[in-house]
């Protein structure tokens, strides 16, 4: 892509207007998380059958902002890691970064892991504009983030979850590349093997960043090496911690067994199973068909508009899409994919162009369906 003139689009499109409506609707989304707890019926047996942190305890007045794997992440943050429990399934950094915000709030990981998450999304909004203003004009930036926003799992980006962070941490490091500010670009690069297990994959795209920049600069500079190479300590510094808490660098591995739909890279040498498994024989037991089939309609949405609109990408950010949504799909059986979509930031640029002067429709579909899945989700209803 080429670099594109900001334009003179007014307040409307700014930056200012940007955070605004993301801290409305990160407000909204949390208050509607109350109202249906209050005014539906709690999925209590689905509570109990599942991790309850702390053990025994009764849902209550904060247990709408808490269900599912933040009740893993709040145990981590009070715990930490060690052998043979499910729970090392979970990388390190976020369960981390709550308990310190917990401990700067008077020993609340709760409420500090939620003032977490709702900092990292509005932080990555305000990267992700900046850096859709290298490429275009100030309307699209402002869209892409909103278009990101209404995705039908984005209220996750202000949860107990590793999606806000992870696509913070994924934003800036392109946005400093961008900038050849190769310090923080690394610095920002280091730390996502530490967030997400596919963090790792960040380095095909950043492989692919440095190969673009040589073919117009010449000979790599040793600066430029820095992310690349901070991908890859942060991969090894991840291992590293984990021996040292589990005994087992590998732990992980083994930990995500325990999961319904848990992730084995042996299945990406198998695509033709993969392929017969996951849309020849469908498995109907819960936690639900339609979700199941609502995950698979996601993933050839994601290729479709990959492969339709991959000309208002450039390679980079095709690459990162490639490998981040590919990978989790073929090494497990789709399960989550729907919030896995979220840190694909490049596809909500291609979409922000395609939709561009109909943004109403698309907001308003996706939007009704956030708000439904944000309702399941308090409720504790499998969502993805």
């Amino acid at each position: 892509m080429k670099r594109a003139s900001v334009g003179r689009n007014g307040t409307l499109y700014g930056l200012k207007s940007l955070v605004l409506w993301t801290l409305l609707i990160k407000a909204a989304l949390l208050g509607w998380a109350y109202l249906a707890y209050f005014l539906f019926p709690f999925n209590t047996p689905n509570y109990w059958a599942n991790f309850v942190y702390p053990a025994g305890e009764a849902p209550h007045f904060w247990t709408p902002l808490k269900t599912w794997d933040g009740q893993i992440y709040l145990y981590l943050s009070d715990h930490g890691y060690h052998p043979h429990q499910f729970t090392n399934a979970f990388y390190p950094l976020f369960p981390f970064l709550v308990r310190v915000a917990g401990l700067l709030l008077g020993g609340r990981p709760l409420l500090g892991g939620l003032l977490l998450s709702q900092a990292c999304a509005v932080l990555a909004m305000v990267y992700l504009y900046r850096l859709c203003l290298e490429y275009f004009d100030k309307r699209t930036a402002f869209f892409t983030c909103l278009f990101l926003l209404a995705f039908p799992t984005g209220f996750y980006l202000g949860m107990l979850y590793t999606e806000s962070l992870f696509l913070l941490l994924a934003i800036a490091y392109f946005f400093y590349w961008d900038q050849k500010r190769y310090g923080l670009s690394a610095f920002c690069a280091f730390w996502l093997p530490l967030t997400r297990p596919t963090g790792i994959l960040v380095l095909f795209p950043a492989l692919m960043a440095w190969r673009e920049e040589g073919k117009n600069q010449g000979r790599p500079t040793g600066r430029r090496w820095l992310p690349t190479a901070a991908i890859i300590l942060g991969a090894g510094a991840y291992f590293l911690a984990m021996k040292a808490m589990t005994g087992d660098a590998f732990c992980a591995f083994e930990a995500e067994k325990s999961f319904i739909f848990h992730f084995d890279v042996q299945n990406l040498t198998h695509p033709l199973q993969w392929f017969a498994r996951t849309f020849l024989s469908v498995d109907s037991t819960p936690p639900g068909l339609f979700l199941k089939l609502l995950n698979r309609f996601f993933f050839l949405l994601y290729l479709g508009v990959l492969v339709l609109w991959a000309r208002a990408l450039n390679r980079v950010f095709f690459v990162y899409c490639l490998a981040l949504g590919l990978v989790p799909a073929l090494s497990g059986n789709l399960g989550s994919y729907m919030r896995y979509l979220l840190v694909l930031f490049p596809l909500f640029m291609a979409l922000a162009l395609r939709f561009r002067g109909k943004e109403v429709p698309y907001l308003l579909t996706s939007f009704g369906l956030q708000a439904y899945f944000a309702m399941q989700q308090a409720l504790d209803y499998f969502v993805t």
